[in-house]
């Protein structure tokens, strides 16, 4: 009895670790799945090279705006080209296809003018002035009579002069809180350490720069939580769940 009692426990030890192990899996593979541009990488080209390809394609006008996305598994630019969009291929330059739509208000991309600097030189602008991470989009427009580059870097948009290269200005993208004046002095990297060492519960999938309440906060996703980090300071302002 004495033998079949010590099977007994030693088997129930073993189903209890399988089981902790099971279960450590499962929460390591929920919380640290990365995003769809992580896990595809960094293009293989970049935002205005993807606008030479299109306009050679299409032959019929400049790029008014770029933006970068997965689709299906695949990183993609997406060109607008007057009322055309051009889809590139982000790793090899290839021209994927073309969609028109007549029905939207056509940009008048000749109205804009010639700029003088690039999509790139106007994104290597704007994410050394705010050092907070990547463009996803950046845009050429006519604001007030002035050529400006709109780039989207997270939950935010640089303007950036496209004849000089000045940055102009940091909008909040929702336009409800007012962007500060400074740029923020820890970076998206340290925002997302600080996030991790706080939680103890994972990997960070997703970073993203905001303003609010006046002042910059880096969101952290990481598992089903936001860890909202101040960004002058690194401090962590509090943590969010999505679990209901």
């Amino acid at each position: 009895m004495k033998v079949n009692k010590k099977l007994a426990v030693g088997a129930a030890a073993l189903l209890l670790a399988g089981s902790l192990g099971v279960t450590a899996i499962h929460t390591f593979a929920q919380t640290a799945q990365p995003t769809a541009q992580e896990r595809l990488g960094t293009p293989g080209i970049t935002f205005g090279q993807a606008a030479a390809a299109a306009e050679a394609h299409l032959n019929d006008g400049s790029a008014s705006e770029v933006e970068l996305e997965s689709k299906a598994g695949q990183l993609i630019y997406t060109v607008e080209i007057g009322a055309s969009e051009v889809r590139v291929d982000a790793m090899s330059g290839e021209v994927l296809g073309v969609d028109s739509d007549q029905d939207d208000d056509e940009k008048d991309t000749t109205s804009l003018g010639t700029p003088e600097i690039t999509f790139d030189q106007a994104q290597a602008a704007a994410e050394a002035h705010l050092n907070a991470g990547s463009a996803s989009e950046i845009e050429l427009e006519n604001e007030n009579g002035q050529l400006v580059y709109s780039v989207e870097i997270g939950r935010v948009e640089v303007k950036v002069d496209a004849m000089t290269g000045a940055v102009l200005g940091v909008e909040a993208e929702d336009g409800h809180d007012a962007a500060p004046t400074d740029p923020p002095t820890i970076t998206s990297d340290q925002a997302k350490t600080a996030a991790e060492a706080h939680l103890n519960a994972g990997t960070a999938t997703k970073v993203e720069l905001d303003a609010e309440d006046g002042k910059w906060v880096y969101s952290v996703e990481i598992g089903t939580s936001e860890v909202k980090v101040d960004a002058m300071t690194g401090a962590v302002l509090g943590v969010d769940s999505g679990q209901d």
